[in-house]
């Protein structure tokens, strides 16, 4: 490395910077990949509204063919209501329109795993103690998929 490199440390990094970024990472992943298939990313959002209120909603990113929840939250009034299942029953739709294999998150002990456990994911890792006091949970769903191969004819 030369002398002449220097390293800037940003808060709150700008649109440009972040797609430049993430756009380098895709670029190198692809070219290792080497399926088409897999080059399609898609960031997503879905809102739940009361009137112009913004009540819930969820953020997410595809790519590599799997769903990725980045964000889900629902106001406090509204939980236990089932707008949390409706939010996953909204990216398990977009997955299977998308054609994803799986769908990931993570969720930390003071959140929600029980709620992704209870809708059919599976605990897949655990970073214990982290933040002090909790547990990291990361979590998968996957797919079903239907194989036309397998459906005999009447």
């Amino acid at each position: 490395m030369s002398d002449e490199i220097i390293f800037e440390y940003f808060t709150d990094p700008g649109l440009e910077i972040q797609e430049f970024l993430w756009s380098k990472l895709q670029e190198y992943s692809l070219s290792r990949l080497k399926n088409p298939e897999m080059e399609e990313t898609v960031s997503f959002c879905f809102t739940a509204k009361e009137g112009d209120q913004i009540i819930g909603g969820m953020l997410g990113v595809i790519f590599f063919k799997g769903l990725n929840i980045q964000c889900l939250w629902v106001d406090e009034n509204f939980r236990k209501k089932g707008l949390g299942l409706k939010f996953l029953e909204k990216a398990e739709a977009l997955a299977k329109e998308k054609n994803c294999t799986l769908i990931f998150l993570y969720s930390f002990s003071f959140q929600a795993p029980f709620f992704y456990i209870k809708a059919g994911f599976d605990v897949v890792g655990t970073i214990e103690d982290y933040p002090a006091g909790s547990n990291c949970y990361f979590l998968k769903k996957k797919m079903q998929s239907v194989r036309t191969d397998s459906i005999l004819p009447l």
